[in-house]
């Protein structure tokens, strides 16, 4: 007699008399397990079930398997019609394991019920490519011995899958109104749309794969090409990239853009505001002036010059700071093995007076000029010119445009903020939060500039009568 024979679900009753010592779903069972450091075998079925029953007979009912489970196993046995909360999540799990579902539903789990082997029905000896159930009972109770920390990984993995697929399972009911299951196909035409999904789904991986290593190649040939055209000792595996944006000398601004690896790395890409021959101001590198080379206008030479400088100073400045330091930047602590200048002979030799320092370490500075792509190299006084189909000059390429690109974006942020500025903070009526409000309607400054009365109107917060003047002042103005 095992523990069933008290408890109110006809199904479990019917297994009171099997030599399986059974517990049901509980505290006792769970505690038993632990203490005796067993992994629990859970069993779930319903009173109806064909399989539930012939599984019964074939091998809860033989005494052999009963010492098997003993031995290994704290066994539980569930009714889905009484604890539909066990079965969903077991469930997942089986399906997780092996693309399909079905009753009985035989789960392996860690004395904490964390699952990390599951099936339905096993045979009582191998038959159709099946294992019998009493092998499963003995393999997996040898794993759990042997090779618990694999056993513990497969639990940690299957867990994380199942809890994907409930809290899809719960999204999808929040939006269809009621519950809706996930359940593997068995058979039949969704069996068959599913299997090609997953045909499809390899195919896909397969593919991405060949490109990814195809990627991976093209970088290391672009790399090769690009340490023989510029006579380098070692594979410039960083390149650092710095580009110059400004508009008629106003709110210019730099970037710096850095490839691993022949791959762009985001996280290490860096902006400057550019100050000029008035310098930041005392205490405040992080003060902005809106322009600033004078009468003479913009000068690419000198910002570029200001901003390779303050490059170098800051990996002077990192190179006593910890890793663990809140003040360490990994980016300006990087020394580059080959750094890139948007721009022509007067560019490069405003880089080679800033960058001295990186030089003398090495590291080589090179520009490259748009107009046919010529690369300038200090001591030559020709330009490299490379052909256009070679990977080396499409790596060069695809820095110099990320440089100008990331450069333009913050040009134009700056820009637009400036413009915001200037044409709405002297409005009556136009404070911080209507200003937000606007910019939110709208997107941008130049739609403000260009909307019409109706549609300032339109602006959630914004009073009609404000937005009439605003409408007069900006045309009056003529903003």
């Amino acid at each position: 007699m095992n523990h069933l024979a008290d408890e109110t679900s006809p199904y479990l009753r019917q297994h009171a008399d099997n030599p399986v010592e059974w517990f049901p779903w509980g505290d006792e069972a769970l505690a038993r397990a632990r203490a005796e450091d067993k992994p629990l075998f859970v069993s779930i079925g319903y009173a109806s079930c064909h399989w539930c029953h012939v599984m019964a007979h074939e091998s809860f009912g033989d005494p052999e398997t009963a010492t098997d489970l003993a031995k290994f196993f704290i066994s539980v046995k569930v009714d889905r019609e009484e604890r539909p909360d066990l079965d969903a999540v077991y469930m997942a799990a089986t399906q997780a394991l092996t693309g399909s579902g079905g009753w009985p539903m035989s789960v392996f789990c860690t004395p904490d019920g964390r699952p990390f082997y599951a099936g339905t029905y096993f045979p009582p000896v191998e038959r159709h490519g099946m294992p019998s159930f009493r092998r499963v009972v003995q393999a997996l109770g040898d794993a759990w011995t042997k090779e618990r920390a694999q056993v513990l990984e497969q639990a940690d993995a299957l867990v994380g899958a199942v809890q994907r697929e409930l809290r899809l399972a719960e999204a999808l009911s929040a939006r269809r109104g009621h519950i809706v299951e996930i359940r593997a196909a068995e058979r039949g035409g969704k069996r068959r749309i599913l299997e090609l999904a997953e045909r499809n789904a390899r195919l896909a991986i397969d593919q991405e794969k060949l490109r990814s290593e195809r990627r991976r190649q093209q970088r290391v040939e672009a790399l090769d090409g690009l340490q023989q055209a510029l006579g380098l000792d070692t594979i410039p595996l960083r390149i650092e990239c710095f580009d110059i944006s400004t508009l008629m000398g106003t709110n210019t601004v730099a970037s710096m853009v850095v490839f691993e690896g022949g791959a762009s790395k985001k996280s290490d890409y860096r902006r400057f505001r550019v100050f000029g021959a008035s310098g930041p101001g005392e205490n405040s590198l992080g003060r902005i002036l809106e322009h600033d080379y004078g009468a003479e206008g913009p000068n690419d030479f000198a910002a570029m010059e200001e901003v390779l400088g303050r490059r170098f100073a800051r990996w002077e400045s990192q190179r006593d700071v910890s890793p663990h330091d809140k003040e360490y930047d990994p980016s300006f602590a990087a020394l580059p093995n080959v750094v890139v200048i948007d721009g022509g002979k007067g560019q490069l030799s405003a880089g080679l007076r800033a960058l001295q320092g990186f030089r003398d370490r090495g590291v080589v500075v090179i520009s490259l000029a748009k107009r046919i792509e010529e690369v300038f190299m200090p001591g030559r006084d020709a330009p490299l010119v490379m052909a256009h189909d070679t990977p080396e000059l499409q790596l060069l390429q695809r820095v110099r445009d990320e440089a100008h690109r990331f450069a333009i974006t913050h040009h134009r942020i700056r820009r637009d903020r400036a413009m915001t500025s200037s044409m709405l903070d002297d409005l009556p009526g136009v404070g911080p939060a209507r200003k937000r409000a606007l910019l939110a309607h709208f997107g941008s400054p130049d739609a403000i500039l260009s909307a019409s009365r109706e549609e300032l109107e339109s602006v959630p917060g914004v009073p009609g009568k404000l937005a009439r003047d605003m409408y007069r002042e900006l045309h009056r103005t003529g903003v």
